[in-house]
């Protein structure tokens, strides 16, 4: 069958191969944000592609991954008695701070709050929470 805009009849279809990028041009062309892989003496990272990328057959890309949420973990901490230690405590490397007490009798202090980076899991901030 032919495949040309004339109609002969005597063309044989040449399938076109896709550029080797054309999934993520799509993307891109859909609003999506494109990085590259980067590499160099301080190791290798995605980069975000500024204004339109090169599409470099030799370049690795992707579609920029959202970021991933924090974690919100609230808790109560809990004590055996008056005064025990709590089951989720602090611990300081030099002298306790002044006024610290070890344990917690107001149960307005009893719950806290952690949040945790989404993206590394390293712990960003702890607090009470009040009310």
């Amino acid at each position: 069958m032919c495949n040309c805009l004339d109609g002969c009849g005597e063309c044989v279809p040449q399938l076109k191969k896709p550029h080797i990028h054309a999934a993520f041009i799509k993307a891109w062309a859909d609003g999506a944000l494109i990085e590259y892989h980067f590499c160099d003496d301080g190791g290798s990272r995605w980069v975000d592609c500024a204004g339109r990328p090169t599409w470099s057959p030799t370049r690795k890309y992707r579609v920029k991954p959202e970021p991933k949420p924090d974690v919100i973990v609230n808790a109560t901490m809990t004590f055996t008695n008056a005064w025990a230690s709590p089951a989720i405590y602090a611990s300081w490397t030099g002298s306790v701070p002044e006024g610290y007490k070890h344990h917690l009798s107001d149960e307005r202090f009893k719950r806290v709050q952690f949040i945790v980076d989404g993206e590394t899991g390293e712990l960003k901030s702890v607090s009470i929470v009040r009310g």
